[in-house]
């Protein structure tokens, strides 16, 4: 699947202070969430695939661009209106 991605994040005040980990976890997130920016995250594959241990907690440091749900899923706010723009019915 393709995704657009926001070329301007590297000059993004939040993004440019993460922690080189937590920069590749959060490209992770975007590019592992369903369409609708909902994701089960499996911080042990994110950790095998990125090469860093990710504790369970890792996710809160990303504060309200990543919103827990109900069964351990995460909500990614601005996903939708930056990949599809305005949806209608």
């Amino acid at each position: 699947m393709k995704r657009f991605t926001e070329t301007q994040k590297w000059d993004d005040p939040w993004f440019r202070k993460l922690r080189p980990e937590m920069k590749l976890l959060w490209q992770w997130i975007l590019d592992r969430c369903d369409s609708a920016g909902v994701i089960d995250p499996d911080l042990e594959l994110a950790s095998f695939q990125i090469g860093y241990e990710y504790p369970m907690d890792t996710l809160c440091e990303f504060g309200g661009r990543v919103l827990a749900l109900d069964g351990g899923k995460f909500f990614i706010p601005k996903f939708i209106q930056f990949q599809y723009g305005k949806l209608s019915e």
